[in-house]
């Protein structure tokens, strides 16, 4: 049984099952364990907002997600007759914390409708995949905990840490003001003292004339 099985079992370290990782028949997995700690929420936003120029983003509990897209045609001319369009997706997946997981999986294509048509399709979206972890770890704050690390590990000079990680990661594109800052909380100042009051001088005179019972005319009495 398990001969018939061993290319069908995935074997998965605990601390790996607890974050919902749960791979299916067919699914094709990647998964990357990074010895770097991201759970500063004000990070996970910047990982956040510095990749929204180059992919789709979204974020969850914690979790950030990064969606790359793009269209398969089945011939050239879009005039033609039994001409076909498919748009595809994979989508990478942060899970922070200390010790961060990427993780990936290749959806079968026909999760996409059934364009059976289409050449290639777990090889691009495995190369798509690792494009967007290799410009998740290239430009983001990750970048630098990255460098940080491989310093450490193997006691190299940052320069020749920042080269390995180039290497590392050949297929990042380049992300302009990947890693925004943010922006400073403006200081609540410290006086409570609250509005002036104006000084008070006295009755003020108003529209009621407080001697009017002097000037009303007398009555008389009245008899039953």
């Amino acid at each position: 049984m398990s001969l018939l099985l061993k290319d069908r079992v995935w074997s998965m370290e605990a601390p790996t099952a607890k974050r919902g990782v749960y791979p299916l028949h067919g699914f094709k997995l990647g998964l990357y364990r990074l010895p770097i700690t991201l759970e500063d929420p004000v990070e996970i936003k910047s990982v956040h907002d510095g990749l929204k120029k180059a992919f789709e983003m979204d974020a969850y509990a914690d979790r950030v997600f990064a969606t790359y897209r793009w269209k398969e045609q089945n011939m050239t001319d879009p005039d033609a007759k039994g001409y076909e369009e498919v748009e595809l997706s994979v989508t990478v997946e942060i899970v922070t914390g200390e010790g961060v997981d990427i993780i990936y999986q290749i959806f079968p294509i026909e999760k996409f409708g059934d364009p059976q048509w289409v050449k290639d399709y777990r090889k691009k979206a495995d190369h798509f995949a690792k494009m967007i972890i290799d410009t998740i770890l290239r430009n983001t704050i990750l970048a630098d905990k990255m460098i940080d690390s491989i310093i450490k590990d193997e006691k190299m000079s940052e320069l020749q840490a920042t080269q390995k990680l180039e290497e590392m990661t050949p297929l990042a594109k380049i992300v302009l003001d990947a890693k925004p800052k943010p922006k400073p909380v403006e200081e609540i100042s410290g006086d409570d003292s609250g509005p002036a009051i104006p000084e008070l001088d006295g009755p003020k005179s108003g529209p009621i004339d407080v001697e009017f019972k002097s000037k009303m005319r007398a009555t008389s009495a009245f008899s039953a």
